[in-house]
């Protein structure tokens, strides 16, 4: 454990969502920013805040769940104050599988019982893990009356972009010409996904870290187009990358109805 009172403020910060029960116990992170994905082996610090309108705190303590090595107690420390501010630095732990979700808690009790709880679920992603693969991903034509359309959070569920809330479809087959005939080879987004096309990188050996680098190194577009196959497309929202397709095969056969991309992907997420 690494517990200092009134320490460095934090460089970053877990966003914790707070009980709605009354309670005369007050606690939250100080300077909230949403940390949804952090590197594991790394370090995190952010700083606790906690009040009560009783005579004095009782104690704080902290918990981490996951799937891998359960509930474990972080920090139990015994208080005798009224008003406590301290500084928490967390060891991102180490996971054999390329992402795991964690679920932190702590908890605030005062001298009357009184107490306040708040949690947050972040996912801890191993850079260095290669990342597994979705295959045979299929992605009509925009010109057809199929499938053309997926969200990164699933893009084995593919769907109509006619039919859709439009906040859901991240990539879609762009339509750009009037040409019946012909696959318009584009990918766009309805929720600001950038794409870097980037067929040099090493897509079989892809890694959280790999991908990353290349992504944020890059220019971002927010199409990608004459899309061929053999090309490898790293897309993403802003400054964090999402995952990494790679185009296996592009049919444009005459008429639109059967032109389609056959793609696989690997997710970051």
């Amino acid at each position: 454990m690494k517990l200092k009172y009134l320490g460095l403020i934090s460089l970053l910060s877990l966003f914790f969502s707070c009980s709605e029960e009354n309670t005369t116990v007050f606690l939250y992170v100080e300077n909230i920013g949403e940390l949804k994905y952090v590197s594991s082996d790394t370090k995190n610090i952010f700083r606790i805040v906690c009040s009560t309108e009783n005579e004095y705190l009782e104690n704080i303590t902290m918990t981490s769940f996951d799937k891998e090595y359960g509930t474990q107690q972080l920090f139990d420390t015994v208080l005798n104050k009224k008003n406590v501010r301290l500084d928490y630095e967390y060891d991102i732990p180490v996971f054999t599988e390329d992402s795991v979700k964690v679920r932190l808690s702590l908890r605030a009790v005062d001298c009357q019982g009184a107490e306040q709880e708040v949690a947050y679920n972040v996912t801890v992603v191993n850079p260095d893990i290669t990342l597994k693969e979705k295959s045979g991903l299929v992605v009509y034509s925009g010109k057809s009356n199929k499938e053309n359309a997926f969200s990164l959070l699933d893009p084995s569920s593919t769907f109509n972009s006619l039919l859709a809330d439009s906040a859901k479809i991240d990539i879609y087959d762009y339509v750009v010409s009037d040409n019946n005939e012909a696959l318009d080879l584009t990918w766009k987004t309805n929720t600001d996904v950038d794409f870097v096309k980037v067929n040099s990188f090493d897509y079989v050996n892809a890694t959280s870290k790999s991908v990353s680098s290349v992504y944020n190194s890059s220019k971002k577009n927010a199409y990608v187009n004459n899309i061929q196959s053999n090309d490898i497309i790293i897309v993403g929202k802003g400054n964090s990358p999402w995952g990494v397709f790679f185009i296996a095969n592009v049919f444009d056969v005459d008429g639109v109805d059967d032109d389609r991309y056959l793609v696989n992907y690997k997710s970051i997420k």
